[in-house]
């Protein structure tokens, strides 16, 4: 084998990419044992040192292998040469071959499992009008609850109304038992001076 590079004065291009790499796996190593002081300056160090490798490795020019050609095949033997027939009485015929043998167990498997698709499909056919069901169901269940929301909003305001109403006249009771206590107070300021 033969290597040819293109620029052979560029052979210090790989010992110091590999001097990088290693220093950049020794900043590496720093950042984890030690302190955290250092770890700003390791962590640069080590993206430097691989960043400037990469870059060295990539100018790199490539390595042209050349292959000897290859050797020529040997030459086959010579073939023997044919024994004379020997006659002998015709056996039986062999029924022919079924050139579908050797397909039937894959096609029995792949059969199989067109039978499990199609269960599996209207297994889920099933679901899907199941839970569309459930769906419509659950949708007509939340237009009723809205209808039985909308009436108790109704009440409630019927009810504002007639607390407001029961406050009002509450307010008039108290304003004619005051009058009735002034009433009396002042009946009774009579019946004593009199």
């Amino acid at each position: 084998m033969n290597e040819k590079t293109d620029a052979p004065a560029r052979n210090w291009q790989k010992p110091l990419a590999a001097l990088l790499q290693a220093t950049a796996a020794l900043a590496a190593a720093g950042l984890l044992l030690l302190d955290s002081g250092l770890h700003g300056p390791l962590a640069a160090l080590a993206l430097a040192g691989v960043a400037l490798a990469g870059l060295l490795y990539h100018r790199l020019p490539p390595i042209l292998v050349e292959l000897p050609p290859p050797a020529p095949a040997p030459a086959p033997p010579p073939a023997p040469e044919p024994e004379p027939p020997v006659l002998l009485a015709a056996p039986a015929p062999e029924p022919p071959s079924d050139p579908g043998l050797p397909l039937r167990a894959p096609l029995a498997k792949l059969l199989e499992s067109i039978l499990r698709t199609e269960q599996d499909m209207l297994f889920a056919t099933e679901l899907a009008r199941a839970g569309g069901e459930k769906v419509q169901f659950s949708a007509a269940s939340i237009q009723a609850c809205e209808a039985a929301i909308r009436e108790l909003a109704g009440y409630m305001g019927t009810i504002d109304q007639v607390f407001d109403e029961l406050s009002q006249q509450s307010m008039r009771i108290g304003a004619i038992v005051g009058s009735i206590q002034d009433i009396a107070k002042q009946t009774n300021l009579l019946a004593l001076n009199a």
